[in-house]
């Protein structure tokens, strides 16, 4: 496998109308020992590349991630926020004053639930609010640790 080879050969060639020239050829085939290496290193840094591609690839994806969260953080903190300063001081008012004027008779039973319904459906969605805005907190805390 790794012993070197010998070839050689005569031929006869012709020049115009002139023959008689002969070629002699004579070569030697040394097969190189550290081809296997060659290759082997070779592949190693085509892999390392592709390690390190692959880890650029993940950093600007976790990156992305991060920056998402924060987006979402900041969106839920907002309607959090306005549901705790506006929305909901307004629906316990609102259930407050369906209470008095059905009391004094000033509504009817149907116009006592709408309101009072509003009002709950305007607590439902602050709970949500709440939970969307402090899942997020907790997942840009978790990446922020990481980064």
């Amino acid at each position: 496998q790794y012993l070197p080879t010998f070839s050689g050969g005569v031929g006869e060639q012709k020049i115009g109308a002139n023959t008689g020239f002969y070629k002699y050829e004579i070569g030697i085939n040394i097969p190189l020992i550290f081809n296997r290496q060659l290759g082997q290193s070779q592949a190693a840094k085509i892999d390392r590349k592709i390690a390190e591609q692959n880890y650029q690839q993940q950093e600007m994806e976790f990156q992305m991630e991060i920056n998402s969260t924060y987006e979402d953080y900041q969106k839920w903190r907002n309607t959090w926020m306005y549901y705790q300063e506006e929305a909901l001081p307004l629906a316990q008012l609102q259930r407050k004053s369906a209470i008095t004027a059905f009391e004094e008779g000033a509504i009817d039973y149907t116009q006592f639930l709408q309101t009072v319904r509003t009002a709950i459906r305007i607590e439902v969605d602050a709970w949500d609010a709440l939970d969307n805005y402090l899942i997020q907190r907790y997942l840009l805390e978790y990446y922020l640790q990481w980064n």
